[in-house]
């Protein structure tokens, strides 16, 4: 079993959608480092899809993150 393959694995026993670097990068859980940017940074957290467009954003935040809130965190990254 790959390294890649044990964390995504423990990520969803645990209830986690992914991993995420505020600011900068988030990955989920079925495609995880797909640039090969894994690193101590990396956070565990929660995809949130926007309602209109369908993108998603992964986010340290568990609860409900806004519209609005998903497009600034886009427009950050991209």
């Amino acid at each position: 079993m790959s390294v890649l393959k044990a964390l995504a694995d423990g990520l969803k026993e645990n209830g986690f959608d992914g991993l995420v670097v505020p600011g900068e990068c988030g990955c989920l859980n079925d495609d995880l480092s797909p640039g090969d940017c894994l690193s101590g940074r990396c956070e565990t957290g929660y995809k949130h899809t926007h309602s209109v467009t369908g993108e998603w954003i992964v986010s340290l935040r568990r609860v409900q993150v806004t519209d609005d809130e998903i497009a600034e965190t886009l427009s950050q990254c991209g």
